[in-house]
């Protein structure tokens, strides 16, 4: 198939390596960090901290006295 895109191209065999390199170190990089970040959005997440609740008649007023 390469030689009916490039036809009787001498350097055919230059050309064609970096792609036959390239993408299936791609395929095995992008599996490996697409496995390690599946591995840690299963683990549950921390609890948020939630701020202790004000009751009610303790907020400061904006209005202040003079």
């Amino acid at each position: 198939m390469a030689k009916i895109i490039f036809g009787a191209h001498p350097g055919l065999g230059l050309i064609l390596l970096p792609v036959l390199l390239y993408h299936p170190l791609q395929l095995i990089v992008c599996g490996a960090l697409a496995s390690r970040w599946g591995r840690q959005s299963a683990l549950p997440e921390p609890p948020v901290e939630t701020l202790p609740e004000v009751p009610k008649g303790s907020h400061s007023s904006k209005k202040e006295s003079a």
